[in-house]
């Protein structure tokens, strides 16, 4: 006797299927046709951060560092590390007299010192060009290769040199005699001596031309030591000097180049007196000895080299003049022209910018990235964070300021081509603060965004303890939103009946979750809004109390939370989405000050039925 399949009558309502998504980690994609997104990427997201092992996470608060604001907006972030000794230095800008000066700031917290001082004079940088520092066996040279002035006029100074207390200034010469230094715009220290590029000697300008120091003395320079790297070519010159490992990267506008070589024969000593570091290792490591600082590491090769030597990495990409390049465990991040970020790796090239290319586009009515300001880029907690002029379409309060800025922030660890997430940060001048032995922590010159912007303190940017963004006195809400791809089904061009969306969220205190729906592959706007509370952890509740009797716990009611943290994990059921073909949701926060707090979610489902045909 055969077997036949029961069909179900016409009055059986067909089961709901569900589309689930719990990985998040392809981050931000704003490249990609909203049919064509990727089932872990997400259209629109802010200050959520995504977890390696799927989740999104709303991001750590910005907590100011000086109370008191500086007179001037703030052009450059600068460091001096010596033993016991830990400052930020920065150069506020004075636009309308066209100078800048210096102030410092130790160890990271309170008001700025300064300005600096020269004896009894104010020394300035002349011209808006920011300055650039080296430090080298306990001292800080900074110069922005102009000549500079005091009180008096124009002085002779090429650059300032500091101590920690007490600023001197150095004198242009280039003779061979002791106690000078070039002006030049972009400093370094690579191999055992300080090197310089674009200098200014005798009133003439050398845009191609790096020089460098006798070895481990940075006051001591001979005329004949310099190497012109491609004069005259496309009017190219260079923007950036960079160390990155057993080589000086030198950037122009259009190419990359490499500086190789030891100036002198054999072994020699490990960058002496830079940033105050000191040896913690040395390993064997096949045909090299690996030594390992607090913040560095070097290998010694046991073969001698007669001169430096230049090479050409590469003439398709270079770097933008005014945006510093940084030095990160995976190569050398740097912004090139108007296309975006690019990613040096020994002799590779590459671009990552690829997903977030369409902000730089312009179309009106949609989000926007500016370059009138420089990008800034920080390599910090194996992250790449890039701050640029960015005007949303959040809609938030301050989000279209002039001059606003935005973090943009990179894993690499996450997928084939790493995860951008979006940070509403307002921050110019990032700095990765990286004393020996101390605490680690990104620094940004920060402004408010409710009034005009004024970049005059300084904030710590990733701060765990911070539920808000505090730019100066008053602090702002961390308003928060992730969208999911589209819950296609099995059938992307389908009508379908969406059901009750169900998803796992998290959170630390009691927040108010908002979904709203989108549907077809349009964002223009959601079609249906809903909202639910999350209620907060409380107090713990205990099974046994401290005499033995019942505790306060009650099965099946008390929430659970996970060990060594604050959150309860919520199962949130949402209502009836209705017909469409796909949706998208998107979940966001707007904290009060009795709701704010950490929240995320680590799963997403959407219940549907395929409409039958006609």
């Amino acid at each position: 006797m055969a077997l036949q399949a029961q069909l179900p009558s016409a009055n059986t309502p067909e089961p709901y299927r569900y589309d689930e998504k719990s990985d998040f980690t392809g981050g931000l994609n704003l490249r990609a046709d909203q049919f064509n997104m990727g089932d872990t990427e997400s259209p629109s997201l802010l200050n959520v951060s995504v977890d390696p092992r799927g989740g999104v996470r709303r991001r750590n608060g910005v907590t100011k560092v000086n109370a008191t604001e500086l007179s001037n907006e703030v052009n450059r972030l600068m460091t001096h590390y010596e033993s016991g000794q830990n400052q930020i230095l920065a150069t506020t800008i004075d636009t309308g007299a066209a100078q800048s000066q210096l102030y410092y700031n130790d160890d990271a917290s309170g008001n700025f010192t300064g300005p600096v001082q020269i004896g009894s004079d104010n020394p300035f940088f002349n011209t808006v060009q920011p300055p650039t520092a080296v430090t080298f066996n306990g001292y800080t040279y900074i110069s922005n290769g102009e000549l500079m002035h005091n009180d008096s006029g124009v002085t002779t100074t090429a650059a300032i040199k500091w101590d920690g207390a007490t600023a001197t200034a150095m004198i242009p010469d280039i003779d061979g005699s002791d106690g000078h230094f070039p002006c030049a715009r972009y400093l370094a220290a690579w191999n055992e001596h300080v090197w310089v590029a674009y200098t200014e000697e005798s009133a003439t300008e050398y845009k191609n031309r790096v020089r460098f120091s006798k070895v481990s003395d940075a006051e001591n320079w001979t005329a004949t030591d310099y190497i012109d790297i491609d004069v005259g070519e496309d009017g190219d010159f260079i923007t950036a000097i960079i160390p990155d490992q057993n080589r000086l990267l030198v950037f122009k506008q259009n190419s990359v180049y490499e500086i190789l070589g030891f100036s002198r024969d054999n072994f020699h000593d490990i960058d002496v007196g830079e940033d105050g570091d000191f040896i913690t290792a040395i390993i064997p490591d096949q045909n090299r000895l690996l030594v390992f600082k607090q913040n560095s590491v070097y290998e010694i090769l046991g073969f001698s080299r007669d001169n430096f030597q230049v090479r050409n990495v590469s003439r398709v990409a270079g770097n933008r003049d005014g945006c510093q390049p940084v030095a990160a465990t995976m190569g050398v991040f740097f912004w090139y022209g108007e296309k975006g970020l690019y990613l040096i790796q020994d002799e590779n090239l590459a671009y990552v910018f690829e997903r977030l290319y369409p902000s730089l586009t312009y179309d009106v009515g949609q989000p926007a990235l500016t370059l009138d300001n420089p990008p800034s880029l920080m390599w910090f907690n194996e992250k790449l964070w890039l701050s640029v002029d960015y005007q949303s379409d959040d809609n938030l309060s301050g989000s279209n300021q002039i001059d606003r800025r935005n973090t943009f922030v990179w894993d690499y660890s996450l997928g084939p081509l790493g995860a951008w997430v979006r940070y509403d940060i307002n921050a110019r001048s990032l700095l990765a603060y990286r004393p020996s032995g101390s605490t680690h922590f990104p620094i940004g010159v920060t402004s408010n965004i409710t009034t005009i912007s004024a970049f005059t303190r300084i904030s710590k940017l990733d701060d765990e303890t911070a539920d808000v963004d505090t730019y100066d006195a008053s602090f702002n809400e961390i308003e928060s939103f992730y969208q999911t791809s589209w819950f296609e089904g099995n059938r992307p061009t389908f009508i379908k009946r969406w059901g009750k969306p169900r998803n796992i969220v998290l959170s630390d205190n009691s927040t108010v979750i908002v979904m709203c729906v989108y549907k077809d592959y349009s964002l223009a706007s959601s079609d249906v809004c809903y909202s639910k509370t999350l209620e907060g952890p409380g107090a713990a509740a205990t099974w046994v109390s401290d005499d033995g009797g019942t505790g306060d716990g009650v099965w099946d009611s008390s929430e659970w939370a996970a060990i060594g943290t604050e959150d309860i994990y919520g199962f949130a059921r949402w209502p009836t989405v209705g017909t469409a073909k796909a949706i998208s949701l998107r979940f966001s926060v707007t904290p009060t000050p009795s709701t704010r707090g950490k929240w995320g979610m680590t799963s997403i489902i959407g219940m549907y039925r395929t409409r039958r045909l006609r």
